[in-house]
Formats: structure tokens, C-alpha cells, sequence
């Protein structure tokens, strides 16, 4: 019985591994929405009546959540697996996003954007980050 031979998204191993290096490219700039807030911080301190500081609050528990969860994940990864990552990483970030669409007050935000989409956030931004350095890409 002879080894199967590796494929990655269906192409040769020595194909295949470039292709994580767009796919990932898309995955950190799907995430790095998060560095959007300053672009609705105005709007909603408008809407929802809230000065400087509390208008800062998701943006702020966003981070702290996002840099909790990225070591945590980058410790699991092994185990957990860089797909099943990629992909709770996304829906935390998607239902974050959805639920701070009805929010109605500053700690509904802070909960949706900072502590969902946040830890979804950490959760997914170290899978591809670790690509091009592996073993065979320098």
C-alpha cells in the first residue's frame, strides 16, 4: 500500500500552498475590520447619545478580547485545527457584527463588538499569520 499523496484545496502540495497565502491575505482584511470603528464611532455617539469615552467602549473591549483570545488560539491550534479556527473565528465575528446591529445601548455594543466579535477576532487572526514562515516557505 503506497502513501497517498498530499494535496492542498485540491492541487499538489507544491502548488496547492501558495493559495494560502491570498486566502489568508482575505481572512486578515475580513478581520481588520475591526480598525473600522473610527469610521462609525461618530454616527453612533450621535444616535445612541454618548460622549467621547463611551463611545469608545466596544472599540476598547474589542481589543482587550481580540488580544486575550489570540494566544489562547495559538496555543489550541494544534488540536483544534486551523480550519475549525478559521471558521469559529468567523461566525463569532459575523454574529458580533449582527447583534450590534440591534444594540440599542452602549453595553449591548461592548457585548456584540467588543466580547463576540472580539473573540472572534483573536480566534482567527493567527491562523494565517504563521503561513509563509512554515517549514519549506523561506
Amino acid at each position: 500500500m503506497g502513501t497517498r499523496p498530499v494535496k492542498v484545496l485540491g492541487w499538489p502540495a507544491l502548488q496547492g500552498r501558495w493559495l494560502l497565502i491570498p486566502l489568508g491575505l482575505l481572512v486578515l482584511l475580513g478581520l481588520g475590520s475591526v480598525y473600522a470603528w473610527s469610521l462609525f464611532r461618530d454616527p453612533l455617539a450621535q444616535e445612541l447619545g454618548l460622549n467621547a469615552t463611551e463611545s469608545l467602549l466596544p472599540f476598547t473591549f474589542g481589543l482587550l478580547f481580540y488580544s486575550a483570545f489570540m494566544p489562547i488560539t495559538g496555543f489550541g491550534l494544534p488540536r483544534l485545527g486551523t480550519r475549525r479556527a478559521t471558521v469559529l473565528g468567523g461566525l463569532l465575528v459575523g454574529l458580533g457584527y449582527i447583534l450590534a446591529g440591534w444594540a440599542t445601548d452602549v453595553w449591548r455594543l461592548v457585548l456584540a463588538c467588543g466580547a463576540i466579535a472580539g473573540t472572534g477576532i483573536g480566534v482567527a487572526y493567527g491562523v494565517p499569520l504563521p503561513t509563509p514562515s512554515g517549514r519549506g516557505w523561506v
